[in-house]
């Protein structure tokens, strides 16, 4: 990040009002991707206190314990003040056009209650089953970072449901089993998928058909 890039993020992150943990999971340490990753979450965790950057490297993903179910690496965790999962990952770097998500994810990760409208917290609140929703985006992509702000939402309000944004370029194998040809692509417990940058509500009534 250039100077002037820091500069309006730091100045954004005084939103941070709790301690928010970056948990950072590669498979190897000293590969291009890694490195990248390293080097790019240390600079974001450089401008604020309460950020904390932590580096799982050599992270067996078979391993029995992976309490946070991470499926591939390079992979984000943000985890509240308690170091509690309230179901965020993002698969790939945040950078780009995401880098406006992850800003956004670790401020509402460091919120003690997130703003958003009653009739709409009783609906996220009333999910009652396990949800999975995988955003497919790419980093040249100014839609995207919303609809996964909106994912990520409703599962930091709603322990039930876990939010990924993927980057469909570095993960091409996987973004083919779901056949993503324009992002942002949502799907939904692999029931259901959603293209564009829907509204938070629109993905709501997805989740309710379940």
């Amino acid at each position: 990040m250039n100077s002037n890039m820091k500069s309006t993020i730091k100045n954004e992150l005084q939103a941070v009002k709790n301690t928010v943990y970056i948990q950072l999971y590669l498979d190897e340490k000293n590969s291009h991707e890694a490195l990248e990753m390293i080097a790019f979450t240390q600079e974001i965790a450089d401008l604020h206190d309460l950020i904390h950057l932590e580096v799982l490297d050599q992270y067996d993903l078979t391993q029995s314990n992976n309490p946070y179910q991470v499926e591939r690496t390079p992979a984000i965790i943000l985890l509240n003040k308690n170091k509690e999962f309230l179901g965020v990952k993002y698969y790939g770097l945040p950078a780009g056009y995401e880098i406006r998500s992850f800003i956004q994810g670790i401020i509402a990760m460091s919120e003690d209650k997130l703003t958003i409208s009653p009739n709409v917290l009783t609906r996220i609140e009333s999910i009652n089953q396990p949800v999975t929703l995988k955003v497919f985006i790419t980093l040249g992509c100014p839609h995207c970072p919303q609809a996964v702000h909106n994912a990520h939402k409703i599962a930091m309000l709603n322990k039930n449901i876990t939010a990924e944004m993927i980057d469909a370029q570095l993960f091409a194998d996987y973004s083919s089993q779901y056949q993503v040809s324009g992002v942002p692509k949502i799907i939904i417990n692999e029931q259901f998928d959603l293209l564009g940058n829907v509204p938070l509500t629109r993905m709501l009534d997805e989740i309710e058909k379940l």
